[in-house]
């Protein structure tokens, strides 16, 4: 990963540059945001077939977005969702969909966490002591 330096140097952020660097987001997990943010309400092996990785790696990625609350997960019936794609299949049980927040939400938790950064950085130089 580039350093600050070197982004700015670059001369342009890239919305994976502020995942990675802000939120600590790997490539997996920022490629999962993204299918979702263009996507919505998905379920898990979808998103696997879709970016042509394991389910596992996704289910972490999506773990790991919900521990951030960058998504949601919410249970929804198979009978539910087959009605919805007017599908006649007779299995029963839950699978879970997953979802973004809103992308407001999205943007006011990076200001904040900017801020916050910009706060202790300032804090620190002023703080810093040479020898």
């Amino acid at each position: 990963m580039e350093n600050l330096n070197q982004l700015l140097k670059r001369g342009n952020f890239s919305n994976k540059d502020l995942f990675k660097c802000t939120l600590g987001l790997n490539q997996v997990e920022i490629e999962v945001l993204y299918y979702l943010i263009e996507n919505h309400a998905s379920e898990t092996l979808e998103i696997a077939q879709n970016l042509k990785k394991d389910r596992s790696t996704i289910q972490r990625a999506l773990q790991n977005l919900i521990n951030l609350e960058l998504i949601l997960r919410e249970p929804i019936s198979i009978k539910e969702l087959n009605k919805k794609s007017k599908k006649n299949n007779r299995k029963s049980g839950y699978l879970y969909l997953y979802d973004t927040i809103d992308k407001k939400q999205i943007k006011k938790r990076f200001n904040t966490l900017l801020e916050e950064w910009y706060s202790q950085m300032k804090r620190f130089i002023q703080n810093f002591k040479v020898d």
